[in-house]
This record gives C-alpha cells, sequence and structure tokens, in this order.
C-alpha cells in the first residue's frame, strides 16, 4: 500500500490533480461555509435585537413600580438581572429621584444600544420616571462562529485529505500507471526498432466487454505499430523499385535532347546531363568551377522579361513559390544567343525553404532563329505585295479619274453641239409665242411670258467669268430683295448671267413679293459641288400652294440641265420651301 501511494505521489500528473482536488474542495467549503457562518451570524443578531424587545416588555412594569416606590436595592437587583440576557454587557438607569445608576462594564466596541423611557401609569395618568440605556456587543456571538469555524474547517479538511488521496489512489491504479506504461513504450519505439508490441499492465487477459478507453487506446496504437510495420515494407519495396526506375530512367535521360539538373542549393552545386551542358556550351567541370552557377545562368538572361524571370527564379529558392516555367532567351558560353523553354521546380525542401531544384530545359534556338528568318521572309513578301495592291490601286484610280474627266468633256461637247443647234431652232419659235402672250387671257399670259424668258436665256450671250456673290448681291439690291445671303466672301466660275438672273427672278425675287413669305438664299461649295438653296419660309399663315408652279420646276430644270449639266431638288413641308441647285464646276 504505502509503494503504491508512493508511486502515485510520484507521478506529476498525480501531483497536480492532488492540488487541484484540495484547492476545488477549499474554495467551495469556504464558499458554502462562509454563507452559512454569515447566516448563523445574522441570525444571532437578529436574536440578540429580540432579547432587548422581550427585556423592555417584561422589565418595563417592575422598574417602574420600583422606582415609584423608591425601593433602590430592588431596582438595582433588576438590572443586575438583566445583564443575564445575552449580548448585555451594560445597563444604565437616569431618574430624578435616584439620579445616575450603572452597572456591568461597558462594551469597547459598542455593537447594541437599546434605548427605553419608563413610565408609572395610574388611573389613566402616565408619569414619566426615568430613561434606561443598554449596551451590549456581538463578541461572545463572534466567539461561538470563530469556534464552530474552525471545528467544521479541520473536519472538512481531514475528510478532503482523505478523499482526495483515496481519489489518487484509485487514479493511479486505472489509469496514470497504465498512461506511464504506454509513455515508456512511445520513449523506446523507433522506426528502426518496431517489433515491441504495446501491453498494458495486468490487462491482457480482461475480456473484451470490460474494456475500457485506455484499452481502446493501446489497440489503437498497436494497430497504428501495424500499419506502420506493412508500410516500411511496402515503402522498402518502392525504394528498390523506385532506384531501378531511377538507373533507368537516367539511361533513358542521357539518350533525349531534352537537358536535366539537379541543384543543390546548401551545396550551391550542380549536377547535369550531357544534354544540359550541350545546351548552354559548357562542361560539368566548367560549371563546378563557377561560384553559384545558378546565378551566373540567370545573369546571362538577356530578354526584356529577364529581369522578371530571374525575380521569379529567386522568389522560388526562397520557398514562396515551388514552379517556375516559361521561354528564357540568354547568351550562351560561347557567346551565342539561345532560345529555351526551361522548367524550374522544387523538388526536396528543409524548413519549407527549397533544398534541392531540379531544371529541365530545351534548346529552340534552330527552331526560334528559322521561324525569325520565315517572319521576315513573309514580311518582305507581304510588304512588296501591299506595295503592288497600292500601285494597281493608285493606277485604277487614276484610270477612274480620267475616264470620270473624258465622260464629263464628251457630255460637255455634247451640251455645245446641241446649244449651237438650239438658237436658231429657238428664234423661230420665239416670234410666235410673244404674239400669243399678247392676245392671250391673263391666266396664260404668264406661263407663256416665262417660257419665252427660259428661250431667251438658252439663245442668250455665252459663258463668260464672274464673281457669283457680287453679281447676286448686286442684283438682289437693285430688285430690292430683302432675302438673307449666307455666301462665301468670293465666288468666280464661268456661266451665263442671263442663267442666274432667271433663276433669281423666278425663284427668289417674284415669290417673295407675296405676302408671308421670308426668303432666304445660301451658296455653298463641298470639293467641286456648288449647292445654291433658295427658301421660301412661311409667315405666321402658310401659303395655300407652293409658291412654284409645276410648269416653272419643270422649264427651271430643264435649263439647269441644259446649260449647266445640273439639277435641282425640290422640297416642301407645308411651312418652308426649298430649292437646291447642285452643279459639278469641272463640268462648266
Amino acid at each position: 500500500m504505502i509503494e503504491q501511494f508512493s508511486a502515485a505521489f510520484g507521478t506529476r500528473i498525480g501531483r497536480r490533480l492532488l492540488s487541484y482536488l484540495l484547492l476545488a474542495n477549499f474554495l467551495i467549503t469556504m464558499l458554502s461555509y462562509g454563507w452559512m457562518l454569515i447566516d448563523d451570524y445574522q441570525r444571532g443578531t437578529q436574536r440578540l435585537q429580540n432579547n432587548l424587545l422581550k427585556l423592555e416588555a417584561s422589565y418595563e412594569n417592575s422598574l417602574a413600580i420600583s422606582l415609584w416606590n423608591f425601593d433602590a436595592e430592588q431596582l438595582r437587583t433588576q438590572l443586575e438581572g438583566m445583564l443575564n440576557f445575552d449580548g448585555v454587557e451594560y445597563i444604565a438607569i437616569d431618574s430624578a429621584d435616584f439620579g445616575y445608576i450603572e452597572t456591568g462594564l461597558k462594551p469597547n466596541e459598542i455593537d447594541i444600544r437599546h434605548q427605553f423611557e419608563v413610565y408609572y401609569e395610574d388611573k389613566g395618568n402616565r408619569t414619566f420616571l426615568a430613561t434606561l440605556t443598554i449596551l451590549g456587543s456581538y463578541e461572545q456571538l463572534r466567539q461561538q462562529l470563530e469556534t464552530r469555524a474552525f471545528n467544521m474547517l479541520l473536519v472538512q479538511l481531514c475528510q478532503t485529505i482523505a478523499i482526495s488521496l483515496i481519489l489518487l489512489l484509485l487514479i493511479h491504479h486505472l489509469i496514470t500507471r497504465h498512461i506511464r506504461s504506454l509513455s515508456d513504450w512511445a520513449r523506446t519505439f523507433s522506426i528502426q526498432t518496431p517489433d515491441h508490441p504495446v501491453a498494458l499492465q495486468h490487462r491482457s487477459r480482461v475480456a473484451p466487454e470490460k474494456r475500457d478507453e485506455l484499452d481502446a487506446l493501446a489497440f489503437a496504437i498497436e494497430q497504428m505499430r501495424q500499419s506502420l510495420l506493412s508500410d516500411m515494407q511496402l515503402r522498402d519495396q518502392a525504394r528498390i523499385e523506385l532506384e531501378d526506375t531511377h538507373n533507368h530512367l537516367n539511361m533513358a535521360i542521357e539518350n533525349t535532347t531534352m537537358g536535366f539538373c539537379r541543384y543543390l542549393v546548401r551545396e550551391d552545386r550542380m549536377e547535369t546531363n550531357r544534354n544540359f551542358c550541350y545546351q548552354l556550351r559548357t562542361d560539368q567541370e566548367a560549371l563546378n568551377r563557377i561560384d553559384n552557377p545558378l546565378h551566373a545562368i540567370l545573369e546571362r538572361l538577356n530578354s526584356d522579361t529577364g529581369v522578371e524571370q530571374r525575380e521569379r527564379v529567386y522568389q522560388l529558392l526562397q520557398g514562396r513559390i515551388k514552379r517556375v516555367q516559361g521561354k528564357f532567351s540568354l547568351l550562351k558560353f560561347n557567346g551565342q544567343e539561345g532560345v529555351f523553354d526551361i522548367s524550374f521546380q522544387a523538388i526536396r525542401f528543409h524548413n519549407n525553404r527549397p533544398e534541392e531544384v531540379l531544371i529541365c530545359s530545351v534548346d529552340h534556338t534552330a527552331e526560334h532563329y528559322a521561324r525569325k528568318q520565315l517572319q521576315e521572309l513573309n514580311l518582305r513578301m507581304e510588304t512588296a505585295l501591299r506595295q503592288q495592291q497600292d500601285e494597281f490601286q493608285h493606277l485604277g484610280m487614276v484610270q477612274s479619274s480620267d475616264l470620270d474627266r473624258l465622260r464629263r468633256e464628251c457630255d460637255h461637247l455634247r451640251h455645245q453641239m446641241a446649244n449651237r443647234q438650239r438658237p436658231s431652232l429657238l428664234s423661230l419659235v420665239t416670234p410666235s409665242l410673244e404674239t400669243a402672250e399678247k392676245a392671250a387671257e391673263p391666266t396664260l399670259a404668264a406661263p407663256l411670258k416665262v417660257t419665252i424668258h427660259a428661250f431667251n436665256v438658252l439663245t442668250g450671250p455665252a459663258k463668260q467669268s464672274v464673281d457669283l456673290v457680287k453679281f447676286i448681291q448686286r442684283h438682289l439690291a437693285r430688285a430690292k430683295s430683302t432675302a438673307a445671303l449666307i455666301t462665301p466672301l468670293s465666288l468666280i466660275i464661268d456661266v451665263k448671267l442671263a442663267l442666274i438672273e432667271f433663276l433669281l427672278e423666278h425663284l427668289l425675287i417674284k415669290p417673295s413679293k407675296q405676302s408671308n413669305i421670308i426668303p432666304a438664299l445660301t451658296l455653298a461649295l463641298h470639293n467641286q459641288t456648288l449647292s445654291m438653296t433658295v427658301a421660301l419660309r412661311a409667315g405666321t399663315q402658310p401659303p395655300p400652294h407652293s409658291p412654284w408652279p409645276l410648269l416653272l420646276q419643270g422649264i427651271c430644270e430643264e435649263i439647269v440641265d441644259m446649260e449647266i449639266n445640273g439639277h435641282i431638288l425640290w422640297t416642301d413641308d407645308s411651312s418652308c420651301f426649298t430649292a437646291t441647285i447642285k452643279l459639278n464646276l469641272e463640268d462648266l
């Protein structure tokens, strides 16, 4: 038994458990006993206060009789008898007949102070005799509570220690010793010696239905040991197969064109195959002589993205990324420009830092330069083809322009031939029209007059060079027209002045003399196209019909087409009537 207690106390968890039990029991005991003592103290003080009320009720009449009869001896006896009450230590009476009488000792700490007046009643009359003062303390009550508290704490301490020792012994017997057995097994267990099974003391012959959590833990650890043994056997078999595969792979790598390199970070050393050295135009011994060979290779990057690629490789060496892959352009050790497809892969780590980096490279230098030459050839062919296309297009535009010019010249010649034949015919018709006009009714005279005017334009003088803007301004000024003009500063063209006068007279001046008409004239030149727009805007009341009769519109269209090879666009939206004359200056 002593050995078991010694073993239980020898464990840290046992001592800690005992300490926690004692501390928890102490706190709970102090709280519960404190509450009990406070309750007993409050009940004791209440009991003492009730005793004073009882004392007053029982002694008031007897004290009044003794004072009324002037019996001093009986009065003192009564006062001494009142001292027998709990908590009462000092009594004093102040009367006019006996003076100030006191008995007992005044307490150091006065906890009780009770005072009442003594009256004598006779046939309904009350006579004041004296004032009684009672002083007391709770010292005796406190001493009783202290004695009780000490006894309870002593009994509870003994009980707690006994229960804690029994619990400690039971926990050691049921739990702690088995945990120590498992820890001893775990301390001696290693990968090199995994053959020792897990077994708890005196638990091997326990029935399965009586096994507890510790048995389940030991069984789980044993299963883990068995699984570990199986995994170790599989690992050894896989290692043998991996070594065979590694040897075969090394043989295959040596026979391929891909370059392989193992960079050992701690040793700052590279282990390469022949292809890797050949791609860089160096050898293994030269790489071994270079301090920090990977840094020397990265410093030879010469593309626009070389700085970024170098930084990403350094991040891989710091363990921030695990793989870097891309197309790298670097200067080989023989000074030749090289283009490679390289991948950097961290394959072994220590404290989250790469210890070994696998570098695989494929040399695409020949393909790169061949592709570059092909692109340059394609570019030259495309440039030559584009130049030929531009030349053909320019030639086509020149021929199209010449064709248009010839077409306009043909039209111009045709109009000139027609104009030469037209005056003789029109000169024969005009006298008959003038005679018909004089004899015609007013409704028919106006159209005949417009027709005669048009014939005079066609048979009139030839074209002459004139400033069209100033001519229009002078003509409108002579006609006293209020038309708004929007024109360029000057526009010199070759045209029949009679044609311009005819158009201004019949399209602008005469219609604007009607009421509610606001005339306007606009000249605009865009490229070689001249536009003359006559606008008649209605005032407050729109006119009932167009200011330009259909006969006038037809005559204007014909003489514009025959004289200047142009055309007229008529628009009518009931509030504004416009006639836009368009012609090409090259046709004049």
